[in-house]
């Protein structure tokens, strides 16, 4: 495994700031159940 997706909604701030203080890139965003939703990369 070279790399792992995450998917957080958007409003999870302790997740997205976990996801990124860990290398998280930015990759696209979606709604998911009306939520928006973003999913980040990080490259292992």
């Amino acid at each position: 495994m070279q790399e792992v997706q995450l998917s957080v909604e958007r409003d999870n701030e302790p997740s997205v700031k976990t996801i990124v203080k860990n290398g998280g890139k930015y990759v696209r965003s979606f709604e998911f159940q009306g939520e928006e939703a973003d999913i980040y990369k990080i490259v292992l």
